[in-house]
């Protein structure tokens, strides 16, 4: 065995010795794995964590496919790399004074994207965090568990807060939708809605999941590729509607025509009055726009906003709670207090996670290729097959 020792008052992270490898873009559709990249060195005011596994999510798709910085304009280059990567779970390595954690401690994250550097990922073995983004990883769960868990479960649940159910027991009475509910997003919200005791529990999700969203909690689920659940349910309006798949406001023009596009004005269909629609922010309404992803937005989700909030307001349509943006620094300042709770709840056996795909770290182009199949592309929407169901997140196993 070789024992590396580093100069007094220096980590391991900072040692010109050290080394480790990263999942990082580098231009639009360029992936690469590093596997000299240097690690990063903790702040004053962060956690440094030994990356364990990292879960996968439409954004990471996204944002490889343009070569961008996540959530930002900056271009992926071989100089100024972008990390892949939002969620995982790992070991604290080192943690501040008075942050709650220590060295060993079994941690499930979020990647702050919009304040960390372009490289900061969690497809790397080391990954450098405030403690307002970490929680203790629940004890019922596996480290690739874990990390598939937090970017999904947290937009479920937060979203759902935003219109007021966040708590057990607090839909007695009340009948909710959920649209993919197979999917990242939507398996944790079926769960949710079984935890805050909502009478009907519905969702849509190909034949094949059927079963699989009633162990979650679904009451009953509609086939959206043979079934229009508008034409289903218009009649029998819910409470609830959460709209992960097109969840963004839509206006008069502009918007992109694709089939993701025109979920939430059709989610508004089946909604009552009283009730809410939850939208999730996806893009789908700019990605494709005639006049650019500007212009849809200026013309079509502002205005959207807008008309959608004032016909909530005076009681002639459903109130609408978003579009949710987890990476917005109010939702990632509670993000670890979140976490905590939710780490309870998955304690306690009434939330569990499902894992489709896991893939090793020299295979992550895979798993982001596995992602983009499963509908996450509009362009390939019309032409996914029918008879490979699409269930639960993707994970990368680190080193």
């Amino acid at each position: 065995q070789v024992q590396l020792i580093f100069p007094v008052g220096q980590s391991m992270a900072e040692s010109p010795l050290f080394v480790m490898q990263a999942a990082v873009v580098t231009a639009p559709g360029s992936l690469q794995v590093v596997s000299e990249a240097k690690p990063p060195v903790p702040g004053p005011d962060q956690c440094l964590v030994h990356v364990v596994a990292s879960g996968l999510n439409p954004t990471d798709w996204k944002h490889m496919s343009a070569g961008t910085q996540y959530y930002g304009s900056a271009k992926a280059t071989p100089t100024k790399p972008v990390g892949v990567g939002c969620e995982g779970s790992g070991i604290v390595e080192q943690a501040p004074q008075g942050s709650g954690f220590q060295s060993g401690d079994r941690v499930w994250f979020m990647v702050d994207k919009m304040a960390s550097p372009l490289e900061c990922g969690s497809c790397a073995e080391y990954v450098c965090l405030h403690p307002r983004t970490i929680a203790k990883a629940p004890q019922q769960m596996s480290m690739e568990q874990a990390a598939s868990t937090p970017l999904a479960l947290l937009t479920a649940y937060q979203a759902m807060k935003a219109a007021g159910f966040a708590e057990e027991g607090c839909g007695k009475g009340k009948s909710i939708l959920v649209h993919a509910g197979a999917g990242g997003v939507g398996h944790f919200a079926l769960q949710l809605a079984r935890i805050y005791g909502f009478d009907r529990i519905a969702t849509t999700c190909s034949s094949a999941n059927a079963d699989f969203v009633r162990e979650l909690g679904a009451t009953v689920s509609v086939d959206y590729r043979s079934e229009d659940f508008v034409a289903f349910y218009k009649a029998d309006p819910f409470d609830v509607v959460v709209d992960p798949v097109g969840g963004d406001p839509v206006g008069c023009c502009c918007a992109a025509q694709n089939s993701l596009a025109s979920y939430m004005p059709r989610s508004r269909q089946v909604t009552k009055k009283s009730g809410w629609t939850i939208g999730i922010l996806t893009g789908a309404t700019l990605m494709g726009a005639p006049c650019g992803m500007c212009g849809a937005a200026c013309c079509s989700l502002l205005p959207g906003l807008c008309a959608y909030k004032c016909c909530g307001a005076c009681g002639c349509a459903p109130q609408y709670a978003g579009p949710y943006f987890l990476p917005s620094s109010s939702n990632m300042a509670t993000s670890g207090t979140d976490l905590s709770k939710l780490a309870s709840w998955v304690d306690r056996r009434l939330i569990r996670t499902h894992v489709g795909a896991t893939f090793d770290l020299k295979e992550v182009d895979k798993a982001l290729a596995e992602l983009e199949g499963r509908g996450h592309n509009p362009s390939k929407v019309a032409g996914q097959s029918a008879n490979k169901p699409a269930q639960g997140k993707i994970v990368v196993k680190l080193p």
